[in-house]
């Protein structure tokens, strides 16, 4: 019987339940989306901007960045690569 220190099993992949993937992957995005909207409203505000412009240029900064966060686990964790993991998400 190997012993508990035997990790001869392990092949060095972290293959995760597909609840764990989608936790990290929605923390991710909500990470990525705070960030895009913060610049975006420090880049609209900095460029004086009308309110308009700087809550569109934040929704798409929020957007772009929360998504692009968002594949980063689902592709480290299923092995799956960019086209398959943007289908995934």
């Amino acid at each position: 019987m190997p012993s508990h220190d035997d990790h001869s099993h392990h092949d060095g992949e972290h293959h995760h339940s597909p609840l764990v993937t989608s936790a990290h992957a929605t923390l991710h995005c909500l990470i990525g989306c705070i960030i895009g909207e913060a610049a975006g409203l420090a880049i609209g505000v900095a460029l004086e901007w009308g309110v308009a412009a700087t809550i569109a240029l934040a929704v798409v900064l929020a957007y772009i960045s929360g998504f692009a966060m968002a594949l980063v686990p689902v592709m480290k964790q299923t092995g799956l690569g960019l086209a398959a993991a943007m289908r995934v998400i």
